[in-house]
């Protein structure tokens, strides 16, 4: 037989267990969520800086195919009014078609070097998403988890089973002393 006082215990103590539980589990998923969130503003903030990057190094190429092409007419038409001058037949078209040939390979060179710039802009925003998504499910992975139904009841289980010992031997010492037990009072009548 239980006491009022140790009924009251065990209820009070089960229901106060379960609420601190609740309140640190919720308290750290509160603040897994910022943490969450502050990764993905990261990353936000990254893919733009990658995009920016990626519009600078456009810019530069176009405007250093811009230089390219103004001095390829001023050099090339420098060469061909001399080799026409000069030169005839042959010799003259092969050397025309060389400047016209270093002034195409500058010009691939550049847009090339473009590609691999923006190639490794995209290789950096996979990798910034990537390492997001790891931090993410390794963040939900060590997150501290409600208890289950069965730890809960083990410790509810407990705290009657030492509740209830307590109010043996109250009732022990009671009944030790000679007196009577009352067990609304949890002591003497």
């Amino acid at each position: 037989m239980c006491s009022l006082p140790s009924a009251l215990d065990v209820g009070l103590q089960a229901a106060g267990n379960y609420m601190g539980q609740r309140a640190t589990a919720k308290a750290a998923q509160a603040q897994m969520n910022q943490q969450a969130q502050a990764a993905f503003t990261q990353m936000n903030y990254a893919f733009q800086d990658y995009e920016i990057e990626r519009v600078d190094a456009f810019d530069a190429a176009v405007a250093e195919l811009d230089k390219v092409s103004h001095n390829a007419m001023r050099v090339n038409s420098g060469v061909e009014a001399a080799v026409n001058e000069t030169m005839s037949g042959r010799t003259a078209k092969m050397l025309v078609r060389n400047v016209e040939g270093d002034t195409a390979r500058t010009k691939a060179s550049i847009k090339d070097n473009f590609a691999r710039k923006s190639n490794e802009i995209d290789l950096n925003k996979e990798r910034s998403l990537l390492s997001t998504k790891d931090y993410i499910n390794n963040l939900n992975a060590s997150a501290p988890k409600m208890p289950s139904r069965f730890s809960n009841a083990i410790s509810t289980a407990g705290i009657v089973l030492n509740s209830y010992t307590k109010t043996q031997n109250q009732r022990q010492s009671v009944k030790n002393t000679g007196a009577k037990y009352n067990w609304i009072t949890n002591g003497a009548k």
